[in-house]
C-alpha cells in the first residue's frame, strides 16, 4: 500500500509539472501581446494584464502544490524503504523453510542423518529471519563480505 501511495504521489507531482508547463505556455501569448500591441484600448489592455496576473498566480500555485506533493511522495518512499527491510527478512524465512521441507523430504527418502542436520540448520535460519522480520529486528547471516540488503 505504501508503494502504491508513493507511485500515486509521484504521478501527482508529474501532473502538477504538466499543469505548470501548460500554464506557462498559455501565459506566453498575452506576454508577447503586451510587448507587441501597444495601441490597444485601455479595457483590452487591462483585460490582457489581468490574464497575465491570473496566469502568474496559477504558476506559483502549481509550484507550491508540486512541492507539497513532492514532500509527501518522498515520505512514502522513506516509509517503503523502512518497511521493505521486514519484507526481505520474511522472504529469506520463507526460502529457508522451503529448503528445510525439501531437505527433510530427501532425508526421509535417502535415510541420511546429516541431511536432517542440514535441514534443521535451514529451519533455524528461517525461524530467526522470520522472527526478525515480524519483530522488526535486523537479523543477518555472518558472511565474509558486506552484502547490501
Amino acid at each position: 500500500m505504501v508503494q502504491a501511495g508513493s507511485v500515486n504521489a509521484w504521478a501527482h507531482v508529474q501532473a502538477k509539472r504538466t499543469k505548470k508547463r501548460v500554464a506557462e505556455s498559455i501565459l506566453d501569448q498575452p506576454t508577447v501581446e503586451r510587448k507587441l500591441c501597444l495601441g490597444l484600448k485601455a479595457e483590452v489592455a487591462a483585460l490582457r494584464d489581468s490574464m497575465i496576473e491570473i496566469g502568474r498566480a496559477k504558476l506559483s500555485r502549481y509550484e507550491g502544490e508540486k512541492q507539497e506533493v513532492k514532500v509527501q511522495a518522498e515520505a512514502y518512499e522513506k516509509q517503503y524503504v523502512r518497511l521493505n527491510v521486514h519484507d526481505d527478512r520474511r522472504d529469506i524465512a520463507e526460502a529457508a523453510i522451503n529448503i528445510t521441507v525439501a531437505a527433510l523430504g530427501v532425508a526421509a527418502l535417502t535415510r541420511r542423518r546429516w541431511l536432517v542436520g542440514l535441514a534443521l540448520t535451514f529451519a533455524g535460519v528461517g525461524l530467526a529471519s522470520g522472527l526478525a522480520g515480524f519483530a522488526g529486528g535486523d537479523f543477518r547471516l555472518p558472511l565474509s563480505g558486506n552484502i547490501p540488503c
